[in-house]
């Protein structure tokens, strides 16, 4: 492979994004020897640095922070140096391929096959085994140094399930090319037996033909022989229904391939926002959510407005969405009414009318979240993340 050699000019690379579409433009053989020049030069960074920034650099007294002008940048490099090596089945970490792609792929190219094979690769994960990144990311950079700096930053990330809404472990857009990078070796070896697969973050999912059935062996071996990881994948028929990415999957070799909101998942929601008095009472009676009292009436309004809204974007591609948004959205409305009520000592409908916007009412002109229908994927890379106010309310009231 060549390398290339970036001139020193006034067009020297002023931002990270420059610097991204520079190293796509280049060859595909470009040999990433020398990319460790870029942190120790000032001009590369879109914020101004620490002073010492640079010298701990050098002699790699450097603490890897999260979220700091030193990862981004990393995460750039790396983008850049695997843009063209992740296999086309792999929807995570990758522009314009996200869970919804993932989904999409499953009901458009793996919904005729007679049987599923199912891996959980999160334990896989969470153990990383840095002699096989170190020797997986040699074969594109060729900077030691450059590497010790990478794992430096593989230890500060904190994989979580509770950050996502199809339960898959992430943290920020480094964790999510971390993963592709220590999967590489699997991924290669899946294309190379021309299977049909597909895979986001921990979650892989085989569709194989008859004559395949018995082929699940090669898998679980190489997850064995290159890993050392031992699994039991679920083995599932077609017509049976598969969980994948907190969805129900029915396939049939014979009909089209549906892709529904478990009635679980909307449980769950509505337990752990405790929308409701008794999850086990039908028809569910709604309650108000006392650790939101000291809140604004925008503040609150934003809160339940934005769990729905987000929630519901993250299934907007089930066929059943509407039916089960439907239910969810009353139940979280009334919620957010009894909230509201309780707070001002009122009742429900003197709260709508002091918000009424036409035939509803929100707040500042923002109606409550309504409207679930069917749509066609969201390529946007946050389509999976649910917000962090989301996440840290309860922990900062």
């Amino acid at each position: 492979m060549k390398s290339v050699v970036f001139k020193r000019s006034e067009r020297l690379i002023k931002n990270l994004e420059t610097l991204l579409l520079n190293l796509q433009s280049k060859d595909e053989s470009y040999e990433y020897k020398r990319l460790y020049r870029f942190f120790l030069n000032e001009k590369y960074y879109t914020q101004p640095v620490r002073p010492d920034l640079i010298s701990s650099l050098k002699d790699e007294t450097y603490q890897a922070q999260k979220n700091d002008p030193v990862e981004k940048l990393l995460t750039a490099i790396l983008s850049a140096a695997y843009l063209t090596s992740f296999s086309k089945s792999v929807h995570s970490g990758i522009l314009n391929r996200n869970a919804h792609t993932c989904l999409s792929s499953i009901r458009e190219d793996l919904g005729f096959y007679p049987y599923y094979l199912y891996f959980d690769l999160n334990d896989l994960i969470t153990n990383i085994d840095y002699r096989i990144l170190d020797f997986e990311l040699s074969g594109k950079i060729h900077d030691e140094r450059l590497i010790r700096l990478v794992n430096k930053f593989v230890k500060t990330v904190n994989f979580s399930k509770d950050s996502t809404y199809s339960r898959t472990l992430a943290e920020n857009e480094f964790s999510d090319l971390l993963i592709n990078i220590y999967l590489h070796p699997l991924d290669r070896i899946m294309d190379s037996f021309n299977i049909s697969w597909v895979r986001y973050r921990g979650a892989l999912l085989i569709g194989l033909c008859e004559w395949e059935k018995n082929n699940r062996s090669i898998v679980i071996d190489t997850l064995y022989n290159t890993y050392n990881y031992e699994t039991n994948p679920i083995f599932k028929r077609s017509g049976q229904r598969i969980r994948f990415l907190e969805y129900d999957v029915h396939t049939s070799e014979l009909g089209p391939t549906l892709l529904q909101v478990p009635q679980d998942v909307i449980k769950s929601f509505i337990l752990k926002k405790d929308l409701v008095k008794d999850i086990d009472q039908k028809p569910w009676k709604s309650k108000h959510r006392g650790y939101l009292l000291n809140l604004t009436d925008e503040e609150i309004f934003r809160i339940y407005n934005s769990e729905l809204k987000n929630f519901y974007q993250y299934y907007s591609i089930a066929s059943n969405v509407s039916r089960k948004f439907g239910q969810l959205k009353y139940i979280m409305e009334t919620s957010c009414l009894k909230t509201l009520a309780r707070k001002h000592r009122t009742t429900m409908n003197n709260i709508k009318e002091k918000y009424r916007i036409g035939d509803s009412w929100g707040i500042n002109q923002v109606p409550f979240y309504k409207g679930f229908k069917t749509h066609r994927p969201n390529l946007s890379p946050d389509i999976d993340n649910r917000p962090q106010l989301e996440r840290n309310k309860k922990k900062n009231l």
